[in-house]
């Protein structure tokens, strides 16, 4: 239940300070890459455990920051720069680090350009 009240928190915090998305944005594309003309934009699944308690997980390119979009079961992530909240993730290389332990049953994916 206190994962629950932290995640509530702190998507009621993040609606205050994102502008709004619409739902087609956060669906993932049935295709895995799609040419857009410079460089190669994909949509992955990240890869790691989902277990509850593994943060860890990389994607199988280096993304261009500015157009790399991190979502969890539907929610946008916000890049922070060190020690990532429950909606935030930090990205090192391929390497993404999570603020939230996804489980099992989480989807969390991937958009980004190849610069």
């Amino acid at each position: 239940m206190q994962r629950l009240q932290k995640v509530l928190l702190a998507l009621a915090l993040s609606l205050a300070t994102v502008a709004p998305l619409h739902f087609e944005q956060l669906r993932p594309l049935s295709v895995q890459s799609v040419h857009a003309g410079i460089g190669q934009w994909k949509n992955v699944d990240l890869t790691g455990t989902k277990d509850g308690v593994n943060v860890t997980f990389t994607i199988p390119d280096v993304p261009d920051l500015q157009t790399l979009l991190v979502v969890f079961n539907g929610l946008p992530l916000h890049r922070a720069t060190s020690s990532p909240g429950v909606l935030e993730y930090t990205i090192s290389g391929t390497t993404i680090t999570l603020g939230l332990a996804p489980n099992t049953n989480d989807r969390v994916w991937a958009n980004y350009d190849i610069a």
